[in-house]
This record gives C-alpha cells, sequence and structure tokens, in this order.
C-alpha cells in the first residue's frame, strides 16, 4: 500500500514507524531512518515503551517519537539561521572546528527556536534518556561494557578529549540508532531542571567532563534559557510519531 524503502523488510515489525509517515517525514538511505524535509535531520524511531529512568529506576511510561540520529550541526544552524548574530566568544572558540561538528555557543531559547522552525522540538528528559538507554534500559547507549575512547568523547583514563568533534565520528550508538548520547556536546531537553522553574535541563555529558559524567541517567546542573556561553552545549531534534 505505501512505498518503502529497501531496507523496510530488515527492521523488525515492533520496531518500525506506523506508515504512512507523519508529513514532514521521508525515508532515509541508511538503514531505520528518516529524513525532516525541512532541514534534512536525519531521525530514529524509538518505540513506546517502559523506562527504569534515572539513578532510582523510577519506571516511566514514554510514547513513541522520533529523536535526532545526531545533534544538530553548525552547517545545518547556519543555513536555517543565516541572520543569526554569532557571539564574539562563538567566533574565537569555533576557530577550526568543523561544519559537521555540534551547534554550541546556543541557548535553549534558540534551541526551541530552531527546532520549532523546522517543524520538530526538543526531546523531552524521559524520551531523551530513552533513546540513549534503550528498550532494556541499560547503563550506556552501547550496553554494560565499560566506556573506550573509541565508544564516546570524553576524558578516560587521565586522557582528555581533544575537543569537540563531528557527529557520528564516535561508535558508541544507542540499540535505537543514536549516535553521541554520551559525551562530546550536552544536549538541552525540554524540561526544566527542577521545581524553581529557573533553569533549563541539559543530558549526557561533553568532551570535557570524565567519562562518568556522561551516563545517561546523570542530570546536568542546568541553565537559565537563554544562556548560550558553553562550548560543549548543544542539542537534538525530535517529533511525536502521531
Amino acid at each position: 500500500r505505501y512505498a518503502v524503502p529497501s531496507w523496510w523488510p530488515e527492521v523488525a515489525e515492533d520496531q518500525r514507524p506506523p506508515l504512512p509517515l507523519p508529513r514532514g517525514l521521508s525515508f532515509g538511505s541508511a538503514k531505520g531512518t528518516y529524513l525532516n524535509d525541512a532541514d534534512g535531520s536525519e531521525l530514529v524511531y524509538v518505540p513506546g515503551g517502559d523506562l527504569l529512568m534515572g539513578d532510582e529506576g523510577r519506571k516511566t511510561r514514554v510514547e513513541p517519537f522520533y529523536i535526532g540520529r545526531y545533534e544538530v550541526t553548525r552547517a545545518q544552524v547556519a543555513k536555517q539561521m543565516p541572520d543569526r548574530k554569532v557571539t564574539p566568544d562563538e567566533r574565537a572558540g569555533a576557530q577550526g572546528l568543523s561544519a559537521k561538528a555540534p551547534q554550541t555557543w546556543f541557548s535553549w531559547n534558540q534551541a526551541k527556536a530552531y527546532s520549532e522552525a523546522v517543524g520538530l522540538r526538543l526531546p523531552t528528559e524521559a524520551e531523551w534518556e530513552r533513546a540513549a538507554r534503550g528498550p532494556k534500559s541499560t547503563t550506556w547507549p552501547w550496553g554494560e561494557a565499560d566506556p573506550t575512547h573509541g565508544l564516546l568523547n570524553a576524558s578516560l583514563d587521565d586522557k582528555k578529549s581533544p575537543g569537540l568533534a563531528p557527529v557520528g565520528e564516535f561508535k558508541g550508538r544507542s540499540a535505537f540508532g543514536a549516535y553521541d548520547m554520551c559525551g562530546n556536546a550536552s544536549e538541552w531537553v525540554a524540561d526544566w531542571r527542577d521545581a524553581a522553574r529557573d533553569r533549563r535541563l541539559f543530558k549526557g555529558g561533553s568532551y570535557r567532563v570524565p567519562a562518568e559524567y556522561c551516563l545517561p541517567t546523570k542530570r546536568g546542573g542546568g541553565f537559565p534559557p537563554d544562556y548560550a556561553k558553553r562550548s560543549e552545549l548543544g542539542f537534538r531534534v525530535a517529533r511525536s510519531a502521531h
């Protein structure tokens, strides 16, 4: 009934999104990927299910959704927001960075604005954590194995990271196909940090911290929504499945 790519039969039925795809999405060329037509973001599908969330492992139901396969890159933001004012800190700090590096020096308000302009949104904390930990709520995106330098971009074994890397360079992808959920750039999520509602939450750790601070269950300290001074804080997009 619906035209599907050649890789569609290779994806387990319970891992496929319902058809037709939501308006504004099309099939990607890589297995299990879906393209957001407005900005070319590659998305992966995360089926609904239960998550043992946070350090305390509270059972949380998450509805099906799509999330960015990668963090939003500098090239994507430059294309979609050509008139954005670049701060002196970013202009100096971003010299030499790849266009495929995550967009950082970016506030929660800016991340929200970008996402909505291309028909998407920021993931909730629960969505983000489910995308990172997979259907079995594993310790790390790749499972239970200890982190190594090939799996995530963070300080490890007293060896510091060389800095922000292009998205997808590290092999530690999640069971749902999302890369860099731990390390490289921390990521804004939709939620407030706490009941005070003065700081927005970020997840995932970054290249600037030891690997143990990159665990998907950890919660960043949070910053005000207009704060845009971090070289390691970016975002990825999401959208509901229905």
